[in-house]
């Protein structure tokens, strides 16, 4: 017997090997073997002659040598080629090439020259040296990579400790995490009645009952751990069946298996009875086509089920049979479950300890046209577990170790864990109400924890991040509506996204471009975790979900190479660069400027430090140069920040003017950003005037207006003494020069009353300067050049009409929105300044 086990062996060995292996290792021993010149080595298996005559026709035939050695190179390269390409080391190539050395080294053999003194055994030991070579490499190779991965495996350990968490598979891990003592205690009792209880004649099922995910599987585990030590325990999974049929026989021969190997009397009458079943519900012949019914038994199957229900009476210890996940089966098999522990498995000294969802079996029940779905699970279940609820302490530790248990660092679960109040944990333990729901999610969280918090840190916010997977656990639509369709659910303000009005019971619904007005596809909770995300009292942080910026961020966990994500801000107010060139790469990397925008806005100003916070303005301030249109923008981050020692702040800025303005380059973008950050005394709202002195200015971190003022007559009076052949038509808008721009942007907005309200007041403070400064010249321009570019400013041709009454509103309109420019361009007080400039900067000739 051992020497055919040895011969299977070899031959499953040889079968094995790769079919390019075989032709290779074919042509070398056919050639070590064929091309020796002592033939009598051969004469003693094969016919002499035969090998002489394959002497005679290789020896001295150079084109057939050649021919031959040029088709074995190509096989060999080939076959090299195959070697360094594989994944793995095969043992039995080295064995090849190592027997061949061997062979052909100590071997007294001569073997049939191929040129001159070049003969096989020459030649095949040159080939198997370069395969040798290519094996050796490929050895190193696979012990170098296995290494470095050895090593990236224990970096990747370090830097994510664990992988995913399997359901409890183990009983220490099962009892630490999820059974409290009470239940071990409810256990114990139950396995103690278990034991005293009188089943030598019949069997007796308990049913353990409870809603999907409740512990029933843990509370069998645990009642398994209690009873292993007392009795023979058979598992049985039945949801891996197909047919009713197959959960029979998968049912006695997972009886079989499992006891056979400790009593081997019990498997010929279990294999006996389950043929006997088996021949009752498929072993019929056909004859021509015809099916008819066949069973020939010497006993029937009462006598056969008593014979084998006497052998397990036998038994010195009563088995335990746990059926688990009944409730994943369809009706059939479901029923045909139930009538084998009522009737085919009904063994004597037999226990049944099975756990199912009630409802679900009772509804198959019904289905099954059962009158009395409740009366028949009795009569199989003399008694019914129900699972005990658990303590909302218990589920909240259960989520608390699991979290732990992949991230062991008791100062990131206590912080996490100690930003959810008791509202919002009442609020977790709705909606993650079973345990298999608390794993599911503590899976799906930490997986997106670890990859967006790897090398982003700054890129999410982990509360949102928390809440979002727990929408997605509980309620998978809404996800994806909001995924796909925010709009749906939300609506946008200032650049964040709020949940829509009326999706919450305590909503008051006063504006309909805010409301939801679709129907209710939400679930319970639902609404109550969108608001920790986008509700109307949250505080967002600059990574928040809320914001516009960020929110596909959440979903994709990707951001758009045009955008600015938060770490790269972070990044850049760390690194000891200077503003002018984190905004310069910004730009040559075509950043969206909104983008940038907004992550300057997102950005908590006291939570940088105070390096930071001097770069951070100054970075804003270098963005107006590059863009001036974004200046407004920029005066509104200043004026959100509230910060003491605004002082330290303002210095800052002014440092930043008065080097540009040194510089004397960009001055009348310097002008432009100067005129927007000049403030107001009075602003509006909604038609609204508020007062600030009443409500606050807007001082405490801008350069104040008295700064402001002095900057732009500082900067125009140096531009019109370093450009002496300006005139006193320079400063007007139609005359092209850098000068006009200047002078219209120190005329400063001082008042604004309401939107429908043209008597704006402005005040242009460099008029006087031009005056006096254009006023000294020797040479100027006639007054008739005055009068005519005077005539035409700001006027526009007027289009066809076609009644007078439209003519007549047309020009009343265009009236008003004249004196609105002059006043914009020459300050409100123009005609009286324009009159005195007429008469002081022109001469009459």
């Amino acid at each position: 017997m051992k020497v055919i086990d040895n011969i299977k062996k070899i031959c499953e060995w040889i079968k094995n090997i790769k079919l390019e292996d075989k032709v290779v290792i074919f042509f070398i021993l056919l050639l070590m073997f064929i091309t020796p010149r002592f033939f009598t080595y051969h004469s003693d298996i094969f016919s002499y002659p035969i090998f002489e005559c394959i002497y005679n026709i290789m020896d001295g035939n150079i084109p057939l040598n050649l021919f031959i050695c040029l088709s074995l190179s190509i096989l060999c390269g080939y076959w090299s080629k195959i070697i360094w390409k594989d994944i793995s080391i095969r043992l039995y190539r080295p064995l090849l090439v190592i027997f061949v050395f061997l062979f052909l080294c100590y071997s007294n053999l001569e073997y049939i020259s191929i040129i001159n003194t070049l003969d096989y055994r020459i030649f095949i030991i040159g080939l198997l040296s370069i395969i040798s070579i290519f094996m050796l490499s490929k050895i190193l190779k696979i012990i170098y990579s296995k290494s470095k991965n050895n090593q990236e495996s224990k970096n990747n350990q370090e830097s994510n400790k664990k992988g995913f968490l399997v359901d409890y598979d183990k009983y220490e891990d099962l009892c630490n995490v999820k059974i409290s003592d009470t239940q071990k205690e409810y256990a114990r009792v139950i396995v103690s009645k278990l034991l005293k209880t009188d089943i030598s004649n019949k069997s007796f099922a308990i049913g353990i009952t409870g809603k999907w995910g409740s512990g029933k599987t843990t509370f069998l585990n645990l009642l398994k751990e209690e009873l292993k030590n007392d009795v023979d325990i058979v598992e049985f999974n039945p949801w891996m069946c197909k047919t009713p049929e197959q959960v029979t026989h998968d049912f006695f021969a997972s009886l079989r298996h499992q006891l056979s190997p400790k009593y081997s009397k019990l498997s010929n009458p279990i294999k006996k009875y389950a043929k006997y079943i088996n021949s009752l519900t498929g072993a019929d012949l056909n004859i021509f086509g015809i099916k008819v019914p066949f069973s020939i038994k010497e006993k029937s199957l009462f006598e056969t089920k008593k014979e084998l229900s006497l052998k397990f009476s036998s038994l010195h210890r009563p088995v335990v049979v746990i059926i688990d996940d009944i409730d994943r089966l369809e009706r059939d098999e479901v029923f045909e479950v139930l009538r084998l522990i009522r009737n085919t498995g009904d063994l004597c000294n037999t226990i049944y300890l099975v756990a199912y969802d009630r409802e679900y079996v009772t509804t198959i029940l019904n289905e099954k046209s059962i009158q009395n779905s409740e009366s028949y699970l009795e009569k199989i279940f003399p008694i019914e577990i129900q699972m005990p609820t658990k303590e909302n302490y218990e589920m909240w530790e259960c989520l608390k170790n699991e979290i732990e248990w992949y991230i062991p660092n008791n100062n990131f679960t206590n912080q996490l864990f100690a930003k959810i109040d008791s509202d919002k944990r009442i609020l977790l333990l709705k909606v993650l109400n079973s345990y298999r729901k608390i794993k599911r999610f503590s899976r799906s969280f930490i997986l997106n924890f670890t990859f967006c918090f790897n090398d982003k840190k700054y890129n999410y916010k982990i509360l949102d991040l928390f809440w979002l997977e727990i929408l997605k656990i509980y309620d998978k639509k809404v996800y994806d509506i909001l995924a796909y369709h925010p709009e749906d659910f939300l609506y946008i303000d200032k650049k964040r996204f709020f949940l829509r009005l009326g999706m919450l019971k305590n909503d008051l619904i006063n504006d309909e471009n805010k409301e939801y007005k679709g129907d209710v596809i939400w679930k319970e909770h639902t609404p109550e975790i969108l608001e920790m995300m986008f509700g109307m009292h949250i505080d967002p942080k600059v990574s928040s979900i809320s914001y516009l910026e960020n929110f596909s961020t959440y979903f994709s966990f990707d951001i758009s190479p045009d955008m600015i994500s938060p770490s790269e801000l972070y990044e850049a107010l760390s690194n000891k660069r200077s503003p002018e060139d984190i905004v310069e790469q910004w730009f040559n990397n075509r950043k969206n400027i909104n983008s940038i925008i907004s992550i300057l806005e997102y950005t908590k100003f006291n939570t940088l430090y105070d390096f930071q916070k001097e770069l951070y303005i100054k970075i804003c301030l270098n963005l107006c140069l590059y863009e001036k249109d974004i200046s407004r923008n920029i005066k509104t981050i200043f004026s959100n920040i509230r910060i003491p020692y605004a002082n330290a702040y303002q210095n800052i800025i002014c440092e930043w003017f008065d080097n540009k303005i040194i510089n004397n380059k960009n001055l009348s973008t310097i002008t432009f950003i100067l005129n927007t950050f000049y403030q107001t005394s009075v602003f509006c709202n909604n038609n609204e005037v508020w007062d600030t002195e009443e409500y606050g200015t807007y001082e405490n971190i801008l350069i104040v207006n008295s700064k402001i003022k002095n900057y732009l007559k500082e900067i125009i009076t140096n531009y019109l003494t370093n450009n002496p052949n300006l005139t006193a038509l320079s400063i007007f808008p139609n005359s092209g020069g850098e000068l006009s721009e200047i002078f219209m942007n120190c005329c400063l907005f001082e008042e604004e009353h309401t939107p429908d309200d043209f008597n704006n007041k402005y005040e242009q403070c460099a008029f006087d300067i031009v005056i006096a400064h254009f006023s000294s010249k020797k040479q100027k321009p006639s007054i008739k050049e005055y009068k005519k570019i005077h005539h035409n400013l700001f006027k526009e041709d007027p289009p066809l009409f076609e009644s007078l009454q439209e003519e007549h509103e047309y020009y009343y309109y265009e009236e008003k929105h004249w004196e609105w420019k002059m006043e914009k361009y020459f300050g409100s007080q123009y005609n009286l300044k324009l009159e005195e400039y007429s008469i002081k900067c022109f001469s009459n000739e």
